[in-house]
């Protein structure tokens, strides 16, 4: 089981130690929360893959030219 950890403040954020024994991977964003109760809650975004993001900037590239004629409509 974790260590306990107590929150702290760094300039204008309050922090708090993930331990290293949890094995929570580096780079990874998480959405925060807070319950009802003071519960912290961490959400893992899930990352695209680069087929997603590639599949994304093409579709957007299509319509690029219709946004940019409408735009100012």
């Amino acid at each position: 089981m974790p260590k306990t950890v107590k929150t702290r403040k760094v300039a204008k954020s309050t922090v708090i130690t993930v331990p290293s024994e949890l094995n929570v991977p580096i780079d990874v964003q998480f959405k925060p929360s807070v319950n009802e109760h003071g519960d912290l809650i961490f959400k893992r975004i899930d990352q695209l893959n680069q087929e997603e993001a590639t599949n994304i900037t093409e579709f957007v590239d299509q319509f690029k030219p219709v946004l940019e004629y409408l735009k100012d409509r």
